[in-house]
């Protein structure tokens, strides 16, 4: 299968309103279940999995950013499926 994109939103709410309208079907994020929509159903992709990443400004010399990736960095080597680059 190859995915033909006609149509795209910038916002969640864009999305929602062209599923809700008939043009297609869109892939998202498990927290956006919380933004219901009349006619547009919410289903879980068994198997799959998630990567995140974080960023932070260049040369971003604030204390609670190099604590919070060292936090992230810590929390991922400690999971063998995580990962911070």
């Amino acid at each position: 299968m190859t995915p033909r994109i006609g149509e795209g939103g910038r916002s969640v709410q864009t999305v929602l309103a062209l599923v809700a309208a008939g043009f297609g079907a869109a892939v998202m994020s498990d927290s956006h279940r919380a933004l219901r929509r009349v006619g547009v159903r919410a289903r879980p992709l068994e198997g799959t999995s998630t990567t995140l990443h974080v960023v932070w400004r260049t040369n971003d010399g604030n204390p609670l950013v190099e604590r919070f990736r060292s936090v992230l960095t810590t929390l991922a080597t400690s999971d063998p499926a995580g990962s911070v680059d």
